[in-house]
């Protein structure tokens, strides 16, 4: 039981992209370049983010206002008060909780001043293509059918299988009353997956363990012929039971280790 349940974990471990860094992580990036005032290589920065969505799940509201808020201050540094704007209030409307403190008063003051205007008229992200049934379209961590109302500023557009692997990911930003149309084969793609090849030797190793017990199982048969007492047939027949158990659960796990490697 012990040996089946470790196959089990190692063939059900989920498999992490070696080219996928956590989202948190470019964050602390941008972080650390904004309030060291290296402007010029922050935008190399948003390519990363991203990147880092194209592969990491769902998009985290609290995450994707903290990018806006560092994307508004770096805005305003620039003197772009006006596209600055846009993003204060998308980061307001996406995490509404959340704030960056070292950006300070100043960049504070202008977060609140952004998020109490008025909401202008609303604009749209629409598709024309035809998606598979296996994929939905994210919208700031929230699966929307399109078309779609948004409000002007960035968003966060995603496509996730249904089976929760991110397969791409952009960053749409939207001006007012405008609509957008998505293209998918625009979207930063999600890295390779690389199949798990150690769910060979495993499988393997499980089929051969069925084979194996199948085995002594049916080799339980002549014992049982041979019994002299109840007792030594009622043993025999405990110990074919057994193995007929481990027989079928090996087989299961050399079945489940071989689709998963070939589908996930």
């Amino acid at each position: 039981m012990m040996i089946c349940t470790l196959l089990a974990g190692l063939m059900l471990e989920p498999s992490q992209p070696s080219l996928c860094t956590p989202v948190v992580n470019v964050i602390e990036q941008a972080e650390d370049e904004l309030f060291n005032l290296r402007l010029a290589t922050f935008l190399p920065i948003q390519d990363s983010l991203e990147q880092a969505w194209a592969c990491n799940g769902i998009g985290i509201p609290s995450e994707i206002a903290q990018a806006w808020l560092l994307n508004a201050a770096h805005l305003s540094l620039n003197g772009q008060n006006e596209d600055a704007f846009w993003v204060w209030r998308a980061a307001a409307q996406v995490s509404p909780e959340t704030w960056n403190p070292r950006l300070g008063a100043q960049f504070f003051e202008q977060y609140q001043n952004a998020h109490a205007e008025s909401p202008p008229e609303s604009s749209r992200l629409a598709i024309s293509e035809v998606l598979p049934r296996s994929i939905q379209i994210v919208i700031d961590g929230q699966v929307q059918a399109l078309p779609a109302e948004v409000s002007p500023g960035p968003h966060l557009v995603q496509a996730i299988h249904r089976n929760g692997r991110t397969e791409a990911a952009s960053v749409i930003r939207v001006s007012p009353n405008e609509t957008v149309e998505l293209h998918l084969g625009d979207f930063v793609q999600a890295p390779a997956r690389r199949p798990a090849i150690w769910r060979i030797p495993v499988s393997g190793a499980a089929a051969g363990l069925s084979i194996g017990a199948a085995f002594l199982a049916k080799s339980q048969d002549s014992v049982m012929r041979q019994a002299n007492t109840q007792s030594e047939l009622n043993q025999a027949f405990t110990r074919q039971k057994a193995m007929a158990i481990a027989s079928y659960g090996f087989g299961g796990l050399a079945l489940t280790g071989s689709v998963s490697w070939a589908f996930y």
